[in-house]
């Protein structure tokens, strides 16, 4: 969909039908559980998310945390081959980019 590379027919026809299969083998597992212990999951996904927010601030706070990255465009950048950008291209535009940020 992206077009940054080409699209192997057999290849997405097999991830497609495992990954079919697998939605098909979970919505089948959940129904089997019944609704009981589906809450309980859901219970515990919430207590684990409420964990994680408190986690994650103190980690921002004492600067621990991953800082994310700038977007870096690429003017007239080469291209591979497949359409996708050039790995020594795109290393190229980040150190660039690093240091004009310094």
């Amino acid at each position: 969909m992206s077009r940054r590379r080409r699209v192997q027919g057999w290849a997405l026809t097999r991830d497609l039908l495992v990954a079919g299969i697998g939605v098909l083998f979970s919505m089948w597992v959940t129904f089997a559980q019944g609704y009981h212990t589906v809450y309980q999951a859901f219970v515990a996904i919430l207590a684990g998310l409420i964990l994680y927010v408190f986690v994650n601030a103190r980690r921002q706070r004492l600067g621990l945390a991953v800082e994310p990255t700038e977007f870096v465009e690429l003017d007239g950048a080469a291209a591979d081959g497949d359409g996708g950008v050039g790995f020594a291209t795109l290393a190229t535009a980040l150190a660039d980019a690093t240091r004009s940020k310094n």
